[in-house]
């Protein structure tokens, strides 16, 4: 069960799972897509996208600076040098691992300013609270990952996390 905000512009649509439509009361379904319009109002996939592009220039721009140094080293030439290819694919691999933590963090971030919105915007913020233990269930979600797990590799918050935060508001 899942729902997820998806598309630019004109072609931005709120997806919403058979089994969440099937499974879920019409309050449930009314918090987990208030979640998901959040996503829409306080504009997350774009300010992700341009994060995003931006971390991708910055790691172009630092294998640039740096590639001369360290492909010569494995017998390259230069960047345009096809024998590169697999060192570069390591590389961008490398840093896309190295960069996880903050693009997750702010991943969680977005996701924490979503729920309390869905939690702010229904009638009860319990059924939302709900709503979230139901989806833990049906997709079984960790409910105590180790937070280092959390920190590196979740771009949601631990859900035990989420709905206590929901029984709260």
């Amino acid at each position: 069960a899942n729902a997820a905000l998806a598309g630019l512009g004109n072609t931005r649509r709120v997806l919403v799972s058979d089994t969440l439509l099937s499974e879920f009361t019409p309050e449930e379904i009314e918090g987990v897509l208030a979640h998901e319009l959040a996503h829409h109002r306080y504009r997350h996939i774009l300010k992700m996208l341009v994060l995003s592009t931006i971390g991708s220039w910055l790691a172009f721009e630092l294998t640039a600076r740096a590639s001369d140094a360290w492909l010569s080293s494995f017998g390259v030439q230069s960047l345009a040098d096809p024998a590169g290819l697999p060192l570069l694919l390591f590389w961008f691999s490398v840093l896309g691992f190295i960069g996880m933590p903050l693009q997750n963090g702010l991943s969680r971030v977005f996701e924490w300013e979503a729920d309390r919105f869905a939690a702010a915007m229904i009638k009860s913020p319990k059924v939302f609270a709900d709503a979230l233990r139901r989806l833990a269930q049906l997709n079984l979600a960790d409910p105590a990952p180790p937070r280092w797990v959390v920190w590196w590799f979740y771009d949601h918050p631990p859900i035990a996390d989420r709905i206590s935060a929901a029984d709260r508001a």
